[in-house]
């Protein structure tokens, strides 16, 4: 799992100190000095590689019996030229490693001077002094004179490398990007340079320290997937997933030799500029089935983007992915990596019985409970914690107090646990030595009661406990690990009683892991982990607070003291790092358990399948995540799939026997059926928006999160109004399939409608009102069939407009404003005068997306691009509360007839119910499968349009605690109704919804939804009728 090739030498990156680097290396002889041990045979000349580093000077003989020499800058007292081709070094400590090819503990001699004689075989002693003695010096330098002088050396290096052309395996390949970059494995970091050709991808390490790879090649045929990363807290890293696709290498030369590869860059820039160079080109995933989609897709599952959160939710929530599968999901989604030490993906523990004989899988007493962290377990310790938490001083200027010193995840426990299988590692972490014996993994028990009762013990578990490979349990290399002070030497992990063997531990681990008890919990400990409760006050209230700089906020590259700088970054890499918070809500729970059979195993294969078994070998957890991409595309695939079986008795009557109308509006609805044309007439009209395509950027109308917009007014009547496109065009229909009037009101694609009656008229025939991308809102008369005139609105898109009693209007902009207007006769603001809002509502911090007001016009509510959503009175000009929803844009906002609630749709797929009395405080909420586009209510029910196309539908009643009239049968757990699937799979970008009474029960209901490929759908539903078809 730390490394995808083997090893050619014993020399490698690992036994560097922390922040050195790898300089030049020459062909060399050694006089090994006599008063030093390690030269066995006492050899006059020891053959071998002089290595220089940043910071020493090593000496690795071709003998593997004889140590490798490291000799530290520091303590090197003469230094100088012998002859033409000779090197004298004196030195008062050496350090030996690898002996006979060893991971043991390092040997330091110390305080007798000892001098070391090379000669050089290739070059002379002219040429390499020199550059010796810049390194040199640097070590005498004061800290930070030293850290900047070794930076400027090593950029450079950097600077003067250049990319060895010759190397390509095609010289047909045209290259598309060049540039530095870092590639990043456990505990070790290599520069070199990038480049991305048409065919094929190459890093080439500034020094090819192994000697047998100068140059790394991987087709892109063969790369499945580009996620972007963090690295050293710093928006820089790209992580790239490859496999060996039949026909990948066809055209001759190597694969890269490791299922993945992590590269940091200097700047978020300059990474972004890869990633788009390298998912732009045509070869990309092609020996792949669905090529450059399929690894678009992967890109997003690792990424969380597009839907997929809510997807891979759903899916785990029905028992199609595992749990296991489903926290390895999450913790790449958070950006964990198994290339990365400091972030490696963590895991819960899950028992809490490691001494009975019998394991009992169905004694809740078994497990561990997985609603508190593990500092708060134990409720003597944690009194402690709270005392101290207490104590700490507070205010400006000072750290933010904390629980836990100590984190649940970070480099040092991940070795804690994986000392056997890399012992290198841990060598390299902790300066050349072991832990001392009674500090090692030597006890699942003891391991157990240490985080559960040590006052700086709080750490998790990694994904090597449920998996199939048990060499982290054994001392399969006799590794001199020590005697601890019972006198037992250390060797295997002692294992519970329960256990037979390291494999029998796994077997039953991973099988508590999915049963019934994890299953119906796990949802806790990931709010805890990656989820609502991992920061601010709900935190706190849940005993889960840690050092403020293990939260990732600090800017470490606006830290120009370099000391400074780089405490925090040895701070952040030793004593662990969050993940990326994921859920700003409570997590769902699990709805499809799994069941134990009476031998202790489980009865639901799908709950146990998971990912390929065969990431046992040397990179096992970067196989792992690559074969988890398949399995969460099929859980996915499979749940999504579940949307078209037959709903189960237990939902309501009226949602049976739906009777759907489709019609394209592309093709204004001219095979409209009798079935559209009951659809409730009252005379009034509906306006509906069909957004113009995805735009890559604000005010930009091609391609693109900005273009979204899903806004709507009025009620379901006789006519249907329609934006067209990306034309700026408005037509008119009647649901018959008449088209009533068209014209293009502007050249730029229009944003939102609301209706407003014109005086006089009988409803049919109102002014349409019209926001666009070019900053205006256009005013169109149906009955005279002609725009009457326009404003300039805003500084930018008019994203959204809102009817508000008393004739006015509120607009909302990207520019993060919102204004009011009246519409008096006289004062309309498009009569051609120039003409001023009557208020403007404060900045926002972001472009507004989403707007919704009170019944009564004095509140308005507006949702931003970034997920707050802010309440404002209109009659004291301010807000009154803000609520942080998501970390994606709002798409729709509603409020209850009695305005004392509102709903939110964010793009994160949760639709939440907020208590406008408590300050926006969230009362309850639901996790949908995808991003939502749009939202209505009446108060009782919740209408959803989701970016996959389907409508849902959330008993707002069941929330509050009340019962739904009509005698309805219950909904899910969560409150939402199996979805509706139109024909379209196009997101949902407008809906209207008309809920006709007769008596205490729903008449009838009736429901148009506008898709973003331009589709238009009606339904209707009549008493004993259904709104829903499927799942």
């Amino acid at each position: 799992m730390f490394g995808g090739r083997k090893q050619a030498r014993r020399f490698s990156l690992l036994l560097l100190e922390e922040g050195e680097d790898y300089v030049a290396d020459w062909e060399a002889t050694c006089q090994w000095p006599a008063g030093v041990s390690g030269n066995w045979q006492g050899q006059p000349k020891l053959a071998g590689r002089l290595r220089l580093c940043s910071k020493s000077l090593f000496f690795e003989p071709e003998d593997t019996r004889v140590p490798i020499a490291r000799v530290p800058f520091a303590q090197v007292q003469r230094l100088e030229a012998e002859g033409k081709a000779g090197l004298a070094v004196a030195s008062s400590q050496v350090v030996k490693m690898k002996a006979n090819m060893a991971d043991a503990a390092y040997v330091v001699d110390r305080g007798r001077t000892a001098t070391w004689r090379f000669a050089l075989a290739y070059v002379t002693a002219g040429a390499v002094v020199p550059l010796l003695h810049r390194y040199l010096s640097a070590s005498r330098l004061p800290y930070a004179e030293r850290a900047s002088s070794l930076q400027a050396l090593a950029q450079a290096r950097v600077e003067d490398a250049v990319f060895d052309a010759s190397r390509l395996v095609d010289f047909a390949e045209r290259l598309a990007f060049e540039g530095p970059a870092v590639q990043l494995t456990p505990l070790v970091r290599e520069a070199g340079r990038l480049v991305i050709t048409t065919q094929r991808l190459y890093f080439q390490p500034l020094h090819d320290v192994v000697g047998d790879m100068p140059v790394r090649v991987q087709p892109l045929a063969a790369t499945a997937a580009v996620a972007r990363r963090r690295s050293s807290l710093r928006p820089t890293g790209l992580e790239l997933f490859f496999i060996d696709a039949p026909g990948a290498a066809a055209g001759g030369g190597p694969t890269w030799g490791a299922p993945s590869a992590f590269f940091a860059f200097g700047s978020e820039e300059e990474r972004e500029r890869a990633a788009a160079v390298l998912t732009g080109q045509p070869a990309l995933s092609s020996s792949l089935p669905g090529g450059r989609s399929a690894a678009a897709a992967a890109g997003s599952i690792l990424e969380a983007q597009g839907g997929w959160l809510q997807r891979v939710t759903a899916a785990w929530q029905r028992g199609r992915v595992s749990n296991r599968d489903y926290l390895l999901f999450l913790n790449l989604a958070a950006g964990r990596s198994f290339n990365d030490l400091t972030q490696w993906p963590v895991y819960p523990w899950v028992l809490a019985d490691y001494t009975s004989a019998h394991l009992d899988l169905s004694d809740p007493a078994s497990y561990r409970d997985l609603s508190k962290p593990m500092g708060a377990l134990n409720a003597t310790r944690l009194a402690t914690f709270r005392q101290r938490f207490e104590e700490m001083p507070r205010g400006e200027g000072l750290d933010a107090p904390f629980l836990y010193g100590s984190h649940y995840s970070c480099p040092g426990y991940v070795m804690f646990w994986m000392v056997r299988a890399a012992p290198a590692h841990l060598l390299r972490l902790q300066g050349g030595r072991f832990d001392a014996p009674d500090r090692l993994f030597c006890s699942m028990r003891e391991a157990w009661e240490s985080a559960t009762t040590g006052s700086a013990d709080v750490k998790e578990l990694i994904p090597e406990f449920f998996l199939a490979n048990s060499s982290f349990l054994v001392n399969r290399e006799a590794l001199a690990l020590g005697t601890r002070q019972n006198g037992a030497a250390v060797g295997d992990v002692e294992l519970p009683p329960w256990a037979d063997s390291p494999d029998d531990f796994l077997r039953r681990h991973r099988a508590a892991l999915e049963g019934p008890f994890a299953s119906a919990n796990l949802h806790h400990w990931i709010d805890l982990i990656f989820g609502y409760k991992q920061r601010g006050a709900p935190a706190v209230e849940a005993d889960n607070v840690f050092h403020h700089v293990t939260y990732g906020d600090v800017d470490v590259a606006a830290i120009q003291d370099p000391r400074e700088r780089a405490a925090l970054e040895a701070q952040v890499n030793e004593f662990g790092q969050c993940p990326r918070q994921l859920f700003l809500a409570p997590h769902p729970p699990r709805l499809a358990c799994p069941m134990l059979g009476s031998d202790g195993t489980l009865s639901s294969p799908q709950s146990s399948g998971s990912s390929s078994e065969a990431s046992s070998g040397d990179a096992g957890g970067r196989a792992l995540s690559l074969a988890l991409l398949a399995t969460i595309q099929a859980a996915a695939d499979a749940a999504d799939a579940a949307a078209a079986e037959p709903l189960p008795p237990a939902v309501p009557e009226l949602l049976q026997k739906l009777d759907v109308v489709q019609r394209s509006a592309a093709d204004a609805l001219h095979t409209a059926t009798a079935h559209a044309e009951r659809v409730a007439s009252n005379g009034e009209a509906t306006a509906l928006t069909v957004p113009v395509a995805r735009s890559v950027g604000r005010g930009s109308p091609q391609g693109g999160p900005h273009s979204r917009l899903r806004n709507w007014s009025g009620r379901l009547g006789t006519q249907l109004v329609q934006l067209k496109d990306q034309t700026g065009m408005l037509r008119i229909f009647t649901l018959s399939g008449t088209q009533v009037r068209s014209a293009k009101l502007a050249e730029l694609p229009l944003t939102a409608l609301a209706l407003l009656p014109a005086p006089g008229a009988d409803g049919q025939h109102p002014i349409v009102l019209a926001s666009c991308y070019d900053n205006k809102v256009y005013a169109y008369s149906v009955a005279f069939g002609r725009e009457v005139g326009s404003w300039a609105a805003h500084d930018d898109t008019v994203a959204c407009l809102r009817l508000l009693p008393k004739e006015r209007l509120v607009t909302a902009s990207w520019d993060c404003s919102v204004k009011l207007w009246r519409l008096a006769e006289g004062r309309q603001p498009w009569g051609g005068t120039p003409v001023m809002p009557e208020a403007e509502l404060g900045e926002h911090e972001t472009g507004v997306w989403a707007l919704a007001s009170s019944n009564d016009g004095c509140t308005v509510i507006t949702g931003t691009d970034e997920g707050a959503v802010t309440a404002w009175d209109l009659r004291a000009r301010r807000s009154t509360w803000q609520a942080s929803i998501s970390r994606d844009y709002i798409g729709g906002l509603a409020t209850t007839p009695d305005s004392l609630y509102t709903l939110v749709a964010a793009a994160d797929g949760v639709l939440s119910l907020l208590d406008v009395r408590k300050a926006g405080a969230r009362l309850s909420y639901a996790s949908c499968s995808a991003p939502l586009r749009c939202l209505q209510t009446d108060g009782r029910y919740a209408a959803v349009g989701l970016e996959n196309g389907q409508v849902r539908l959330w008993d707002v009643s069941q929330q509050l605690g009340q019962t739904a009239v009509g005698g309805w049968a219950p909904p899910g757990p969560d409150g939402l109704y199996r979805p509706l699937q139109p024909a379209s799979a196009a997101a949902v970008n407008g809906l209207s919804v008309r809920w006709l009474q007769d008596g205490p029960a729903p008449a009838q209901v009736n429901l148009v939804t506008v898709h973003e490929d331009g589709r238009m759908h009606v339904f209707r539903a009549g008493r004993g009728e259904t709104l829903l078809h499927g799942r």
